[in-house]
């Protein structure tokens, strides 16, 4: 076994075979996959970049931390969502009207859409909570192996805002494909896109703070799952608001994660942020 550790090189090549994988699976899919096959198809594009992180990191003797013990910053990892889906709810105002949660009750069986806004917020923020620490964690985990583990790993050297740019850059354009074919006639799919790799540059920054705070793999992978179960709820706020505009990959979203980035970048050293947990 190779103990020597991966260069920023060995990084690249790895970040563009997955990418590149991902676009043929994601590519052969739309082509030749049916309805029946999409939980398959799910999985194994959400576990894709784990199983070769975990490939690659044995080779080269490296430990990518999964499981420890449990501290705060695991708690503020699966919390913290909500404050940016406050965030970004305030800075929807100005871009969309706000519907509240007609569209919410509207969806909902007549006994529960009669609750109070209370109660129906309550519960979509426990629903979303259980989500983010159960299925969603498993979906996230594995591309967290690698973009905040291995990569991490091979980029840490470079400093956070450089291994930000990789990472981020490169977990964007594997997430890319799917914003190319999801279903969505509000805005053109090449937009949606390319909105996605900007949320993922700007989010990686926090989640390698967290992954370093945390310290396993599993503490992003936890807010990451949060964002992803909270993320439909800002469409039933603002039911008539073009994506482009509204929720964490529209114009809203980006200027909550600029904000967060640029309170990282004032209060954070570089030493401070890529030290080992």
């Amino acid at each position: 076994m190779n103990d020597q550790r991966p260069t920023p090189q060995s990084g690249d090549r790895l970040a563009a075979a997955v990418i590149l994988s991902g676009w043929f699976l994601a590519i052969g899919f739309a082509s030749r996959g049916s309805v029946l096959q999409i939980p398959l198809f799910f999985i194994g594009y959400a576990w894709l970049p784990g199983l070769l992180a975990v490939i690659a990191a044995r080779r080269a003797g490296l430990s990518i931390p999964v499981l420890g013990r449990p501290n705060l910053w695991w708690l503020i990892a699966w919390l913290s969502p909500l404050v940016l889906l406050a965030a970004t709810v305030v800075l929807s105002l100005p871009l969309a009207e706000f519907s509240g949660l007609t569209e919410l009750r509207a969806k909902l069986p007549p006994t529960v859409a009669d609750a109070s806004t209370l109660s129906l917020v309550a519960l979509f923020i426990t629903q979303s909570l259980i989500a983010a620490a159960t299925a969603n964690l498993f979906f996230a985990l594995g591309g967290e192996l690698l973009w905040r583990g291995y990569l991490w790993e091979t980029y840490r050297e470079l400093g956070l805002w450089p291994a930000s740019l990789r990472i981020g850059l490169a977990w964007g354009l594997w997430q890319a494909p799917l914003f190319l074919l999801a279903p969505n006639q509000d805005a053109p799919a090449w937009a949606r896109a390319a909105l996605a790799v900007a949320f993922s540059l700007l989010l990686t920054p926090s989640m390698l703070w967290l992954r370093q705070k945390g310290g396993t793999v599993t503490v992003p992978a936890l807010f990451q799952g949060g964002i992803t179960a909270l993320s439909g709820f800002l469409p039933l706020l603002f039911a008539d608001a073009s994506s482009l505009l509204v929720g964490f990959t529209g114009l809203s979203g980006l200027a909550a994660l600029a904000a967060v980035n640029f309170a990282l970048r004032r209060w954070v050293r570089d030493d401070q942020a890529t030290a080992g947990a």
